[in-house]
């Protein structure tokens, strides 16, 4: 009940006070969960792969050891992608 994955075209939702707006969430991976709360980055991908079989798999990159080193590579390629298609 409700514990699925909606993906929703970020294009075709305007931004909302108090929300992320469409630039951030261009940038940056963005997930909003049942309750409200907003999730970016890393913290979104392994919360929207949860939803899938190999969400086990994902749990890893929040790993004390492995976090810091995911949250710097999300960053890094996030950057690089927004700069290639803005």
């Amino acid at each position: 009940a409700g514990s699925g994955l909606q993906l929703t075209d970020l294009h075709e939702v305007p931004d909302q006070p108090g929300e992320p707006t469409r630039q951030a969430r261009l940038k940056s991976l963005h997930l909003r969960t049942g309750d409200g709360e907003w999730l970016t980055d890393v913290d979104a991908t392994v919360r929207a792969w949860s939803h899938t079989r190999w969400g086990l798999l994902f749990k890893v990159l929040r790993w004390p050891l492995i976090g810091p080193l995911a949250d710097a590579a999300y960053r890094y390629w996030a950057r690089k992608r927004y700069q290639r298609y803005p």
